[in-house]
């Protein structure tokens, strides 16, 4: 399993956990018609997710959370306006603190009623469950992304 010994993720290890989170998806009776790609990190997932799965509509919310590994303010630097979506899923790259989730849950509610989350990497830190999630983490480490390179 991939950051067993290790905090360095590969793109290897990234393509295992998103192949692992298509199956999740795929075994549950729901169709998504769009992705939503939270940016930075989660546009990776999002991106393959949506050639793996056949989602052609694929959006972005910007948020900031950290600068330089450091924790900010948490802020929306850019989403989709006037966007309304059925069955979406929304993908980021690591569920650490909670903080994005809070910060655009509100925000994807009004884009849709049927919203479903996944993530690489689950840091088990807030009391947020995704739906789809690639692997668990059961110590607190700073996980480096192939992209963060």
């Amino acid at each position: 399993m991939p950051l067993e010994n290790t905090n360095k993720l590969t793109w290897e290890d990234f393509e295992y956990l998103a192949n692992d989170i298509c199956k999740q998806i795929s075994a549950k009776p729901i169709i998504f018609d769009s992705i939503i790609g939270i940016a930075r990190g989660g546009l990776f997932l999002s991106t393959l997710l949506s050639y793996k799965l056949n989602i052609k509509k694929l959006y972005i919310i910007n948020t900031q959370l950290y600068c330089e590994k450091q924790l900010i303010s948490p802020k929306i630097l850019y989403y989709p306006e006037n966007l309304k979506l059925d069955n979406v899923l929304v993908v980021d790259d690591i569920l650490d603190t909670g903080s994005t989730y809070h910060l655009i849950k509100d925000l994807v509610s009004e884009i849709s009623e049927n919203a479903y989350w996944a993530a690489l990497i689950d840091k088990k830190k807030s009391n947020v469950q995704f739906d789809f999630v690639g692997q668990t983490l059961n110590n607190d480490i700073w996980v480096e992304f192939p992209w963060n390179k």
